[in-house]
């Protein structure tokens, strides 16, 4: 069994059981990872508050077949400013697209630096997020109709899509990065 201590970000939280969850971490050393947090759940739990999505965390981890945790602390929460609900929503849309278009195992210096500063100084767009990750609109079109105005990026599928087109997919996919 190894150990491992990283810096990590909350993307999501999904329950697993009755008492355990199953984490989305993204951290600058592994990559995005998924870890067994065994009893977070419980109301006593020692890990459940410093897992709320967004939180920078301060980890240990062990790991077998699969990884678990066994240590967290929070670093940095969300930096407030007089736009958070603006900044949480661009933050929880990063998260989003951090989960459905980076591999498993992938670590990526520049995209940890990106979120991490997003989250404790503010500033940064979903708009230079996507392009951080490969995804530039700039000289995009929609997939769909070839308009060049692009206002939506679909994760499911890796495309960009008119205002027109996008009433046409799933809103559970869809972006706004204008």
């Amino acid at each position: 069994m190894k150990e491992y201590v990283a810096q990590g970000i909350v993307l999501g939280r999904r329950p697993r059981g009755i008492a355990d969850e199953t984490i989305d971490l993204f951290t600058k050393e592994l990559g995005r990872i998924e870890v067994r947090a065994v009893g977070s759940r419980q109301p006593r739990s020692k890990f459940s508050s410093h897992l709320d999505v967004l939180n920078c965390v301060h980890i240990r981890l062990a790991h077998k077949s699969a990884y678990t945790l066994t240590d967290a602390l929070t670093s940095a929460r969300v930096h407030g400013g007089t736009k958070k609900g603006i900044r949480l929503f661009t933050l929880l849309e990063c998260a989003y697209a951090l989960r459905h278009l980076l591999a498993f195992a992938m670590p990526d210096a520049r995209v940890w630096y990106y979120l991490r500063d997003m989250i404790q100084k503010g500033g940064g767009t979903i708009r230079a997020f996507l392009v951080l990750l490969g995804y530039n609109p700039l000289h995009a079109s929609c997939i769909h109709c070839k308009a060049k105005k692009v206002a939506w990026f679909d994760c499911a599928n890796h495309n960009f899509v008119c205002a027109t087109c996008a009433t046409r997919i799933s809103q559970n996919t869809l972006i706004y990065i204008l």
